[in-house]
């Protein structure tokens, strides 16, 4: 699988991270991090790519949220891809410079 971020995108660093199988590909800037450490019990050296994943942990664990409601918290620009190992599932979500959300609310399992 392949994931392309327009050259408009953004010009900030991409960050990479795997945690218990959860592999995530992460771009942009999340405007809102210490409040979204707060919310998720982060410490304070955790990384936007880091929030992602444990948002991403809430909503497979804890709970019927659809992926719309836990990336609304989201503040920023940004675009992202995590892939869970254990559940073959993908999720992914984006902000564009316009802030039209683009949004997968469904999982896409990855054969």
């Amino acid at each position: 699988m392949v994931v392309i971020f327009s050259k408009q995108f953004c010009v900030c660093d991409r960050l990479f991270a795997v945690v218990d199988d959860m592999f995530c590909i992460f771009q942009g800037h999340i405007e809102n991090v210490p409040i979204l450490k707060q919310q998720y019990g982060l410490t304070k050296t955790a990384t936007e790519v880091t929030i992602v994943i444990e948002a991403y942990r809430t909503l497979r664990d804890r709970g019927p949220y659809s992926a719309e409601q836990v990336v609304r918290d989201f503040q920023g620009k940004f675009g992202f891809m995590l892939y869970d190992c254990s559940t073959q599932n993908v999720f992914l979500a984006g902000v564009s410079l316009n802030s039209a959300s683009l949004l997968f609310d469904t999982y896409f399992c990855i054969l």
